[in-house]
């Protein structure tokens, strides 16, 4: 009898030992967190960051599948660098950008410099380009949508499994407007290398319209379709600086090229992580 009291007594002792170092290890991990960015003055954060993507064109009458085009794929990796160049005292945070590579396919782009104002929460307040084609490289997004785009923080502290909603303001060239969510969901705590993480998702479905006249040989270019953006955030909550994220883009487009139909499908994933 008092061998099995002892054995359950022992027992009881290794199980307390163990949920508390499960507990300790986790950090405290079912404690509210907040999510916001902790910047400092001077800073210097660079990510490097690698691109692979795939599309191909695909006309949608099956009597001219013999003009299929192969599916074309590339990859691109390039070290985006991000320079705070100040806080102020409302907590806006100024935010120099720049693309360094040696990538010949990247030379449009490399000496690309913006500027960003961004408070603490993620939502970016002003974007500024110093060459002025931030329109070609959002496509037919506006400073405007860009901003909501780049996603934001909840204003109250979250626990792993809380989700909430941001309402973006899409505006078409042909004036139309239209509002759509961007889901996101705290997943979980994850160690990435020696920060501990707040892992969260995101899920955004976004229309996409355009029309074009004039370009090259072609008059008249339609484009309709849906883009559906994932993106997996690993968000140092305690340095406040995002330390890895892999974002999918898949996207399926109907193009009209001076009459004829033909259907676009792309997919691109970029992977980002930070640079000790």
């Amino acid at each position: 009898m008092r061998g099995s009291l002892f054995k359950i007594f022992v027992g009881l002792i290794i199980f307390f030992v163990f949920f508390h170092f499960v507990c300790y290890a986790q950090g405290g991990k079912k404690e509210p967190i907040k999510l916001e960015f902790k910047p400092e003055e001077n800073e210097l954060l660079v990510y490097k960051v690698c691109t692979e993507s795939s599309r191909q064109l695909m006309p949608l009458k099956k009597s001219d599948m013999d003009k299929e085009m192969p599916k074309e794929r590339s990859k691109v990796e390039f070290l985006s660098k991000q320079s705070i160049e100040r806080v102020d005292k409302e907590g806006k945070i100024y935010i120099s950008r720049w693309i360094e590579s040696k990538n010949p396919n990247l030379k449009k782009i490399k000496n690309f410099k913006s500027k960003l104002v961004m408070l603490k929460n993620g939502k970016v307040i002003n974007v500024s380009s110093d060459k002025g084609i931030m329109s070609e490289i959002s496509g037919e997004m506006s400073r405007a949508e860009y901003k909501d785009i780049t996603g934001k923080f909840p204003s109250r502290k979250v626990v792993p499994g809380d989700t909430w909603i941001q309402k973006i303001k899409m505006t078409f060239p042909d004036g139309n407007e239209k509002i759509i969510e961007k889901h996101y969901k705290f997943i979980s705590f994850e160690q990435v290398g020696e920060y501990n993480t707040a892992k969260i998702e995101s899920l955004l479905l976004r229309p996409s319209f355009l029309k074009v006249d004039n370009f090259d040989i072609y008059n008249n270019i339609q484009v309709e379709g849906q883009q559906m953006t994932k993106e997996v955030l690993f968000f140092a909550f305690s340095e406040g600086k995002i330390i890895k994220s892999i974002k999918d883009i898949n996207s399926s487009f109907i193009l009209t090229m001076s009459g004829q139909k033909w259907r676009l499908r792309t997919h691109s994933r970029t992977t980002s992580k930070l640079v000790e």
